[in-house]
């Protein structure tokens, strides 16, 4: 009876270990999970963007800074494009004003002691029609620079040369020597700031508010200006603004918008010289801080 006892414990234990030997066995014959394949993108850090271009790698780039400011601008219309000392104008001979006018200021420029000349005379340099004096006779429009005497001190020939009358726009009294005037005074003292200032100006587009004079010189119902600083080593800043062709003061913050805005207003591509790595983020927004504002 006990014999037979210990001989069915030894059968249970025999059976137990039968069958944890076949649990092990049976693991051991299972494939392993597969794990996912390791690219070269997970196998290697991210590497960091440069601050200050989004949406590209950045990479070495050169700026051309010989004709920075000249835009480029396509159009139906009769132009002539001729640079004087201190200033290119792109003169339409049909509206018989200038379509942009661009310049760069310098801040040894404001160093000069020049007198304004107020001797405005057409512009020897355009072959074509152009407004005279007499065209804004009794218009009740301002001879309106579009660059400014006021930053032609630096030399005689470029102050003779601002009052070109292709350098001249009808604006309404209270606006030329208004909030145009103030922006023409900001940009003089953002030179102490960024050194060089890269401006273009013009009227937008061909809205009018007819014409003036026996020359039928047209009178743009608004007008642009935009501005270009390099605030580092290949760091740009721009900013646009807009002002209708009539008496009102409004502060210059409220008339500021992104260069891309007024491509889109004017059909003129400004600053085509920049890169694209830098020009795309420059003109797509603006910073009032980097202007005094």
């Amino acid at each position: 009876m006990k014999k037979n006892l210990i001989l069915a414990l030894l059968l249970i234990l025999v059976i137990i270990l039968c069958w944890f030997l076949y649990r092990y066995m049976q693991s051991r014959a299972e494939p392993e999970a597969e794990q996912p394949e390791q690219t070269q993108q997970d196998q290697q850090p991210q590497q960091p963007q440069k601050q200050g271009y989004e949406d590209e790698e950045f990479e070495t780039f050169e700026v051309d800074y010989s004709a920075l400011e000249i835009p480029f601008f396509e159009s139906s219309l009769s132009h002539e494009t001729v640079s004087h000392l201190g200033y290119t104008t792109c003169y339409c001979n049909e509206t018989k004003i200038p379509s942009w006018v661009a310049y760069r200021l310098d801040r040894s420029d404001l160093a000069g002691d020049i007198s304004r000349s107020d001797n405005f005379v057409c512009d020897p340099g355009v072959k074509g029609p152009q407004a005279t004096t007499y065209d804004y006779k009794g218009s009740g429009y301002d001879r309106g620079h579009m660059a400014p005497a006021a930053d032609m001190k630096w030399s005689s020939q470029a102050m003779i040369e601002s009052f070109y009358m292709s350098n001249m726009c009808p604006q309404a009294g209270n606006l030329n020597r208004g909030d145009w005037k103030r922006l023409e005074e900001l940009c003089r003292d953002l030179t102490e700031r960024y050194d060089k200032i890269y401006v273009v100006c013009g009227p937008v587009g061909r809205d009018t508010l007819g014409t003036i004079g026996p020359g039928k010189v047209h009178v743009p119902a608004a007008f642009f200006k935009t501005l270009l600083v390099e605030t580092g080593d290949r760091q740009f800043s721009a900013i646009g603004f807009y002002f209708e062709n009539k008496s009102a003061t409004i502060p210059l913050s409220k008339r500021a918008l992104s260069i891309d805005s007024l491509e889109v207003l004017t059909g003129i591509d400004f600053y085509p010289s920049l890169p694209d790595i830098v020009e795309r983020p420059t003109e797509a927004s603006f910073t009032l801080r980097d202007w005094n504002l």
